[in-house]
């Protein structure tokens, strides 16, 4: 599906839980990169939670 993405655009972004370990190092594994400084809260359950930024960006050809 990235691989998809990647034919229209320059880069796919993801958000993961800040707190959320097992998904950000996942996201490290398949070549994610922290965008650092980039968090955004999102209201979960009436709670707001941070999230921070993952790109994968196309190869350069």
């Amino acid at each position: 599906m990235i691989a998809h993405a990647l034919r229209w655009f320059d880069a796919a972004v993801f958000y993961v839980g800040a707190g959320n370990i097992r998904s950000r190092r996942a996201m490290e594994k398949i070549g994610g990169e922290l965008l650092p400084g980039r968090t955004i809260d999102f209201d979960m359950a009436g709670v707001p939670t941070a999230h921070v930024v993952y790109a994968i960006r196309k190869p350069l050809a």
